[in-house]
């Protein structure tokens, strides 16, 4: 396996415990859940049993304090790298961060009470973080819903009055060429949102 698969694997890995919470899964089914081959599972699960990511009670796999901030990680890396700040390169999953557990998002333009909120959301996310995209993504006609919004006080709070709060449910209703605003249904309202602020509003696509 290579190394860039293994580090890709170990947070999906925490992942499907996190989804999964107590249900008792065999190594096959976690196999088939990621479409790996049984080993690289082996693999996987004996290198984050070693680092004390998870514990594994009869079966029962759970993600411990250390498994949780490892996830975190991979999962605001992935906003930030993806998303946000988009640079070349793969970080090392398991290597030391200098010291720093945490990118540096004042540089972003967040506050201490934002960065918090930031992190709570992403914690409270439900499924991989590789589910979630920006609202500019979703095509017309498909839901999704509000996972978490990226940006200072005052813009959140401007979105957040508007109904746009995680766990609210939206439908694109209409996107404009060129970047234009994009028309969206919320709560029985249909409100029209900049390109610039639905990029930084985060969904999780769900079935119609």
């Amino acid at each position: 396996m290579s190394i860039r698969k293994f580090e890709e694997l170990i947070p999906c890995f925490l992942e499907l415990i996190n989804i999964n919470g107590a249900k008792k899964l065999s190594i096959q089914e976690m196999a088939d859940e990621l479409g790996v081959p049984l080993s690289d599972i082996e693999t996987v699960m004996s290198v984050a049993q070693a680092n004390e990511l998870f514990t594994n009670d009869q079966d029962v796999l759970k993600i411990t304090e250390k498994g949780k901030e490892a996830l975190r990680i991979h999962r605001e890396k992935y906003v930030h790298d993806r998303f946000i700040h988009r640079k070349r390169g793969i970080h090392r999953f398991l290597a030391k961060h200098k010291g720093k557990n945490s990118l540096d998002w004042h540089k972003h333009g967040l506050n201490n009470s934002n960065i918090s909120n930031f992190y709570q959301n992403l914690e409270g996310i439900e499924g991989r973080i590789e589910e979630i995209i920006p609202l500019t993504q979703l095509r017309v006609g498909e839901k999704g819903i509000v996972q978490f919004m990226f940006g200072g006080r005052g813009k959140v709070q401007r979105l957040a009055d508007m109904g746009l709060t995680p766990g609210a449910e939206i439908i694109l209703n209409k996107k404009a060429l060129l970047r234009g605003p994009i028309e969206i249904y919320i709560r029985n309202s249909c409100l029209a949102i900049g390109f610039g602020i639905a990029k930084r509003i985060f969904v999780k696509p769900i079935d119609s």
